[in-house]
């Protein structure tokens, strides 16, 4: 029965694996600060990505998060449409 266990536990475990490096290998696409085009004020925005939330997001088919934007002062909030197409580029 502990051997049962212990190949379910190290199967469960490097199950994981691939997911952790495919999620890793896309949050470096969003190290830097990205030049993005701003749909809501217009022109060109300098924008910081929530890392790991938008290459999660990338791989379910969901919208990543921006952390900073150079469109926007301090305590303003956008409707962050700017995040839909930067995956792709």
């Amino acid at each position: 029965m502990d051997v049962l266990l212990g190949i379910v536990a190290a199967a469960l475990v490097l199950s994981f694996v691939p997911g952790a490096f495919l999620l890793l290998r896309a949050s470096r696409r969003y190290r830097r600060t990205k030049a993005v085009g701003c749909p809501e004020k217009g022109g060109i925005a300098l924008v910081r990505f929530a890392r790991l939330r938008t290459a999660f997001a990338e791989m379910t088919g969901g919208v990543g998060r921006v952390r900073a934007c150079s469109r926007l002062s301090p305590g303003e909030t956008c409707e962050q449409g700017c995040v839909a197409g930067v995956g792709r580029s």
